[in-house]
């Protein structure tokens, strides 16, 4: 179980691995969404898109075509991404940009299989406060309600290499059971009373907020003893946005092995890479912002300190 963390732009770096021949078990990442934020001035920073969809677009076309070669076959891309809104001010109507549809595409072209996809339901009202959203208020549905439009899911996009996995993944082994591959698979989802049938793959059971800088979180996750991640840092007023722990830890229990390498290229704060180490896994990320490689490192060490004390505990005990 370890980890290795570079301070640099992912796709610089994929091709440098290309060239040694470093292949990876899994890959579980967010991307920076077109035209949403700019975490750094670098530009290399694929979120440095605001004026440009097409420059977001090829800068992820040639992203897609450097992971492809790093990936073993028959194994799994996880990419969590959400619709991206227009607003009118930017681009004089109210809207959607279909990132989901064009990054299908993209990764396609690089030669991955699209092999299934998962919505993840966010909170209305919630976001509705987060974002300002005039379309998720009550006072606009009262108003006019053609305004109005429903909460922006959050989707898991499940790529996979062509070929044939040489080594299998045993969900047995990883503490899974077929009950819960029951809950996770089943295209239709039903509540315990039956009542209720939802026509599509949902994971209603993704905490919204259990995430990386937050408090009771990084308690829960790596322990007390250790501060959370800032979500500011000095001379930076960028975004900050970890994936949620929950998403995470399903994708590594679900398609790796104990002793494998979770790749994030978008490694951030090293929520991916947590959620690797946490159920012994190795992580391998690369972040552009030292900021957040710094926090990342932090993390990262932060959860390996805690499993070897639980270790040592344990081998006491045994004595």
């Amino acid at each position: 179980m370890k980890f290795d963390i570079k301070n640099t732009d992912c796709i610089p770096e994929m091709h440098r691995l290309a060239k040694e021949g470093v292949q990876f078990d899994l890959s579980v990442f967010s991307p920076p969404f077109a035209s949403l934020y700019s975490y750094s001035e670098d530009e290399a920073d694929m979120g440095n898109s605001k004026d440009s969809d097409d420059e977001f677009l090829l800068h992820y076309e040639f992203f897609a075509n450097a992971l492809f070669p790093i990936i073993k076959p028959g194994r799994n891309v996880c990419v969590h991404l959400q619709q991206v809104t227009r607003t009118k001010g930017d681009y004089g109507h109210m809207g959607l940009f279909d990132i989901r549809g064009h990054v299908n595409r993209l990764m396609e072209k690089a030669g991955f299989i699209l092999y299934g996809e998962v919505a993840i339901p966010k909170n209305p009202q919630a976001q509705s406060i987060r974002l300002k959203a005039h379309q998720l208020q009550f006072s606009q549905w009262e108003k006019d309600s053609t305004v109005s439009r429903p909460a922006l899911a959050d989707w898991l996009q499940i790529y996979k290499v062509p070929g044939k996995n040489e080594t299998p993944v045993r969900p047995l082994d990883n503490g899974l059971d077929r009950d819960l591959w029951i809950d996770w698979a089943d295209m239709v989802w039903k509540p315990k009373d039956g009542q209720l049938c939802l026509p599509s793959s949902i994971w209603f059971d993704i905490r919204e907020t259990h995430l990386l800088n937050n408090t009771a979180s990084v308690h829960s996750v790596i322990g007390k003893g250790h501060k959370p991640s800032n979500t500011k840092f000095q001379a930076d007023e960028r975004h900050l946005c970890p994936l949620q722990i929950d998403l995470i830890e399903r994708c590594v229990l679900l398609w790796s092995n104990p002793g494998e390498t979770v790749f994030s290229p978008f490694g951030g704060i090293g929520s991916e890479a947590v959620g690797a180490l946490m159920h012994r896994r190795n992580a391998y990320i690369t972040e552009l912002n030292p900021n957040y490689a710094y926090e990342a490192e932090r993390n990262c060490q932060g959860i390996v300190n805690k499993i070897e004390h639980e270790e040592r505990v344990l081998t006491l005990f045994d004595l």
